[in-house]
């Protein structure tokens, strides 16, 4: 009984061995992004350099690491990792950084809410919303969860992604909430491809009758679209007369948010 006990210790061991050098491998990066090479890393962590470049291959194959591929280049955390720190963000932390931003908005469209969502896996939830007229405001709700195939702020968060994530946005049966819900997944997948190639997303009258909405991408450097500002109500008619004007002004947003967002991979989540 000892024996097999010592022997399940010395596996527990040489388990977390490998373990323990890659999450050094990825904190010496991020202390230090865009500035070292494999064997500055191989030097400052003691390895050989062959351990070193084992490690970057298999940091690197599971999108946890870029960069690295030769001699002189530099390595930084891939975007898989820091995908994960910023879906850990917490929704009352980005609700309360956003929030000025958004009520200062509602000024120019008193009948509509203004909200910004974010993607958690393959799902898009509402993290922040403001309205001019509080009927309005409940109809995005922080939390709630937006249909992939009907709301613009998921379909424009959508567009940016990985086909896989795509895929298993779309795998469940797609709802028809009313008579212009398109649940037909070809089609849905078409609208997806048009938002992305025009910059937004629009739906009229996709998941409430009267209520219509816009929605654009929050571009977070080097680590993509896990975030879009929308704008919703019964706004049927302007958004279809003046679209330009109101996608203009939705960038304009996120453009002011994008800082804001991005303190969270700088500071882990403490405003700076």
């Amino acid at each position: 009984m000892r024996k097999e006990a010592n022997a399940m210790t010395e596996e527990s061991d040489s388990a977390a061995g490998p373990l323990e050098r890659y999450i050094s491998f990825l904190e010496l990066i991020a202390a230090f992004p865009g500035e070292l090479t494999t064997a500055d890393v191989a030097h400052a962590l003691q390895l050989p350099k062959s351990t070193a470049h084992r490690l970057l291959r298999v940091l690197s194959r599971s999108g946890l690491v870029e960069g690295g591929d030769h001699k002189e280049r530099t390595l930084s955390l891939g975007n898989r990792l820091t995908r994960l720190v910023y879906a850990a963000g917490h929704a009352d932390w980005i609700e309360a950084a956003v929030l000025p931003t958004l009520v200062q908005a509602t000024a120019k469209f008193p009948n509509a809410s203004i909200f910004v969502s974010r993607l958690a896996g393959h799902r898009v939830f509402v993290v922040a919303s403001a309205a001019g007229d509080p009927r309005w405001k409940s109809y995005v709700i922080p939390g709630q969860e937006l249909p992939p195939h009907a709301a613009a702020s998921a379909k424009i968060i959508l567009a940016h992604q990985d086909p896989s994530i795509l895929d298993k946005a779309l795998e469940r049966p797609l709802q028809a909430f009313t008579r212009n819900t398109v649940t037909d997944p070809g089609i849905v997948r078409k609208e997806i491809e048009e938002a992305r190639n025009e910059g937004f997303a629009a739906c009229v009258e996709c998941i409430h009758e009267g209520m219509s909405a816009l929605s654009v991408p929050i571009h977070i450097p080097t680590d993509g679209v896990i975030y879009s500002v929308g704008i919703t109500g019964p706004i049927t008619r302007a958004i279809t007369e003046d679209r330009a004007s109101i996608v203009a002004l939705l960038r304009e947003i996120a453009k002011a948010l994008t800082p804001i967002l991005s303190l969270r991979g700088r500071t882990g989540g403490k405003a700076a």
